[in-house]
């Protein structure tokens, strides 16, 4: 079998059947598995998958779980000679995974590999990214506003047609040789969700496997754009902690520190900004939703609420 593809799917049933028939359609020429796992949906995407597409190996959570134990969930089951774990947003286009294994039969010091991500309308859907560091960290939290975020997160060569390799990949679409998996292991369960493809990456380079990206084949995102707006819950919940656990575990306690240290000066600067926007009536509503963005940002920073 060439290549196991590993779905996790919660509560998107469009998506999924979307994704699915844009998988099968355009995949021809390998032989394939595909494993949903279902994360204790409610809205009858399991039923779907067992009625629509019995050839799925669908697996059923009893209970939510994280995006590294759902990747895991899937990738303990897989036969394939390669492994890769997709998005239910996603879509499939023609000749997309038979591009990718080829390049894997070609590159054997490549432990992973992903094309691009575009959302439906053809844009770039920004998946490369430079490992983070306090520097960049700093350089985000004072003057984001003003410096351009290609300088400490991009690639510009994500938007050309050459192979180029990045620190790490968005868990879009990512495949997998599981000889590199083997060496490093799976995905790190601590991670609930978010940064548990950096961590995965991470480890992948510092056991010297080669990570590329393949711009000149893509995959298609549906994920909604919320730049610029407060952050939500999920994110307040589990971004933040995860970003403190990736900075210990790679960077160790005097890195964290100081990334708490600069996140707390910048929540309590930006918290006196909004709180004297929240003296003019007209600019209150969105004043108030950034005051508490930044006041969980701050107890997160001090160890509240973890």
């Amino acid at each position: 079998m060439d290549i196991s593809i590993t779905i996790p799917n919660t509560n998107k049933k469009d998506f999924l059947r979307k994704c699915l028939c844009s998988l099968y359609e355009h995949t021809s020429g390998l032989n394939f598995e595909v494993i949903v796992i279902d994360n204790a949906s409610t809205d009858g995407s399991a039923e779907m998958v067992e009625r629509e597409f019995p050839d799925v190996r669908l697996i059923r959570n009893t209970e939510r779980l994280g995006s590294s134990a759902n990747f895991n969930r899937g990738l303990r089951i897989s036969k394939g000679k390669y492994w890769a774990v997709l998005h239910e947003d996603t879509m499939v286009t023609p000749g997309l995974f038979p591009q990718l294994v080829a390049f894997l039969n070609a590159h054997p010091e490549a432990g992973l590999i992903a094309p691009k991500s575009i959302f439906p309308d053809g844009s770039l859907d920004s998946s490369a990214r430079k490992f983070p560091s306090l520097w960049g960290e700093i350089l985000d939290g004072f003057f984001g506003r003003w410096i351009k975020p290609d300088l400490f997160y991009r690639y510009p060569e994500e938007q050309g047609d050459e192979p180029f390799q990045p620190d790490w990949i968005s868990a879009t679409c990512l495949i997998f040789r599981p000889k590199a998996l083997a060496e490093v292991g799976l995905f790190d369960e601590g991670f609930w969700i978010f940064y548990e493809e950096t961590d995965l990456t991470y480890r992948l380079r510092r056991a010297g496997w080669q990570v590329y990206m393949l711009p000149f084949v893509a995959v298609i995102h549906h994920r909604g754009v919320t730049s610029g707006q407060p952050v939500s819950p999920l994110v307040a919940r589990h971004w933040l902690p995860s970003r403190y656990r990736f900075f210990r575990k790679h960077y160790g306690p005097k890195a964290l520190l100081a990334l708490r240290t600069v996140d707390c000066i910048v929540s309590l600067l930006r918290l006196v900004r909004w709180g004297l926007t929240w003296l003019r009536p007209e600019r209150r509503v969105a004043a108030q939703a950034r005051m508490r963005e930044y006041l969980t940002r701050l107890r997160m920073a001090v160890g509240i609420g973890e």
